[in-house]
Formats: C-alpha cells, sequence, structure tokens
C-alpha cells in the first residue's frame, strides 16, 4: 500500500472510529448507566497501551528516547493531564448529557476559540473569511441547540455547557 493510500485509509477510519466511540458512549451511559469517568480513563489507557505496542513494532530503537530527557517527560504529561484528559472528559459529559451528534457539532467549534485567540493575542482583526466562519458556526450552533426557538434549549444546559467545553 502507498503512503497516499494509506493516508486514504487513515483519513477516512479516524472519523469513522470516532463517530463510532461516540455513538457507543452513548449507549454506555443510557443503556449501562457507565459513569463517565470511569469509561474515559479507560478510554485513555487502552490508547496508550495500544500506542506503545504500535511504537514498539514500528520504532523499537526509539521508543525509551522520551525518558532519557526529562523535559520530554514533563511535557508529555501536560499534554496528557492538560490536553487529552480534559478534552475527552468535556466531550464525553457532552454525550452523557445530551447525545454524541450534538457533542461532536460543539467539540468543532474548537477552531473559533482559536481564531478569536490569536486576533487578541496578535491584536489583529481577523481576515473576512474568518468572521464569515465564525458567525456562520454561532449561527449553526444557535440553530442546533435553540431548534430556532430563541425562548428554549433543545438540549440541556449542561449539554451545551459540556459540549461547548469540549
Amino acid at each position: 500500500m502507498s503512503n497516499k493510500q494509506k493516508g486514504f485509509f487513515y483519513a477516512i477510519a479516524g472519523p469513522f472510529l470516532w463517530g463510532i466511540s461516540g455513538s457507543v458512549a452513548q449507549f454506555l451511559f443510557n443503556s449501562q448507566k457507565i459513569p463517565t469517568h470511569w469509561l474515559v480513563g479507560l478510554r485513555l489507557l487502552v490508547a496508550g497501551f495500544l500506542l506503545i505496542v504500535w511504537c514498539w513494532f514500528t520504532l523499537k530503537s526509539e521508543i525509551f528516547e522520551i525518558l532519557k530527557r526529562p523535559r520530554y517527560i514533563f511535557q508529555l504529561l501536560c499534554f496528557g493531564l492538560l490536553g487529552m484528559l480534559p478534552a475527552q472528559y468535556t466531550y464525553f459529559m457532552a454525550i452523557k448529557y445530551g447525545n454524541a451528534p450534538t457533542a461532536t457539532v460543539l467539540q468543532f467549534l474548537g477552531p473559533l476559540f482559536i481564531i478569536l485567540y490569536l486576533s487578541l493575542r496578535q491584536m489583529h482583526m481577523p481576515r473576512r473569511i474568518d468572521v464569515v466562519s465564525i458567525i456562520l458556526a454561532l449561527l449553526g450552533t444557535y440553530l442546533l441547540v435553540t431548534h430556532g426557538h430563541m425562548n428554549q434549549l433543545a438540549l440541556s444546559p449542561l449539554a451545551v455547557l459540556w459540549g461547548v467545553g469540549s
């Protein structure tokens, strides 16, 4: 398989598996009453284990290089505890209080916050295409969350809060 074919495969498999995981999580939360923190912890542990196994077979000579530099260990811990854990936890909490499709849509508001942060940090207005994107994203989210009715939410406020937080 060529690199291009592998790229297409991974580009298709990633979102497919992400979608399945959200649906499975919603089933587990609603039908089996699985606690969110347990599912997130198990998911991250299994993912970490699979990543180590993958690296063992593909990068065997380099697998322990990270342990030779304390700075890299610190960065890895920060990424795991301040990056992956909160992202996963907030996403699954949004599923718990809402549903998987809505949580996924709310999670994809992330680029909006990045655009706003960079605009404030660099002290310049966003580009026209960015402004249009922000307006469309907020309008779509508004319609999703309210179903077009200004005085009521179609989702629980906790689902919206956790979804935007993710």
